[in-house]
């Protein structure tokens, strides 16, 4: 597959998945903006609305989309670097504008970005659940209302949104995650069907195979790590469902199927992957598919 001069954002592309397939792009001679809010400029500053701010920390995990770009041009491949958060509906506009004023169109829409914050229970700060939800569904929404309008005057285009098995599996303490990924899948699938007849795609891609990111690198041990596979695994799955046709739509694949059926993403993982290698898991609660 090449994507010679075709125009990839990425969100949460500062580090994780998202950094990896912004470079696998590149590699494949895609033009790509690479956004998130983790930036040189104002890593870890908190957003000025109040409400939020205490909740919209970009922390402390290394990368930023400056040296994820860099990664993409160090490819061979165009970058554009943009500051962007996911739950302030300006910032997701902008994105996508800032990404045709430089490359004249967008070609591929990748969403994601997502965030856990601290856990979530019924009982949890309103804020915190609002800011996940407008994080992980919201911004997701608004940017495929704003790319759509582009890829239409296009004449074609494709839409992938990153979910999580915990959209369907009880964890303790994702209450929030889950079912904005679960929204996610179910808002995806309109949207496929709301744009089939202007040869735009739209798919979902569903982690459901213990894949490393951020959160996992920081917060599980280093012998459990060794039975999640690296971000590169996931990037070469998503990499395989942008090359198909437009007519390739509404579509959601399972990781593990994608893996099985396709003979794609072989396992790069130190140690094979089963449920009781979860640092939290729980039979009784935790059914994953295989």
């Amino acid at each position: 597959m090449q994507l010679n001069d075709k125009v990839v954002l990425v969100t949460g592309a500062s580090r994780g998945i998202g950094a990896e397939i912004a470079v696998e792009l590149g590699k494949l001679g895609a033009k790509v903006a690479c956004t998130a809010r983790a930036s040189r400029g104002d890593f870890g500053a908190t957003r000025e609305r109040p409400e939020l701010g205490r909740y919209s920390a970009v922390g402390k995990f290394p990368g930023t989309v400056e040296e994820t770009a860099e990664r993409v041009r160090g490819v061979g491949a165009e970058a554009l670097a943009i500051r962007a958060d996911m739950a302030d509906e300006g910032d997701v506009i902008r994105m996508i504008d800032q990404t045709v004023e430089r490359f004249g169109r967008i070609d591929i829409l990748i969403n994601n970005a997502a965030l856990i914050k601290n856990g979530t229970s019924l009982f949890s700060d309103l804020a915190l659940i609002d800011y996940e939800m407008a994080t992980n569904f919201r911004g997701p929404l608004v940017a495929m209302r704003t790319a759509a309008r582009y890829m239409r005057a296009q004449g074609e285009g494709r839409i992938l949104n990153v979910s999580s098995s915990v959209a369907l599996n009880y964890l303790p303490a994702l209450m929030a995650y889950g079912y904005t990924k679960l929204a996610l899948e179910r808002l995806s699938l309109d949207v496929a069907e709301q744009l089939r007849p202007y040869n735009i795609a739209c798919n979902v891609f569903r982690i459901d195979i213990g894949t490393q990111n951020s959160i996992t690198t920081e917060v599980i041990p280093m012998e459990i790590l060794d039975y999640y596979e690296p971000p590169i695994t996931a990037a070469h799955g998503m990499t395989w469902m942008i090359g198909q046709p437009t007519t390739y739509t509404g579509q959601l694949e399972s990781m593990r199927d994608l893996r099985k059926r396709e003979k794609i993403m072989p396992v790069r993982a130190k140690k094979p992957f089963s449920v009781d290698s979860l640092p939290f898991a729980d039979n009784h609660h935790l059914r994953w598919s295989w």
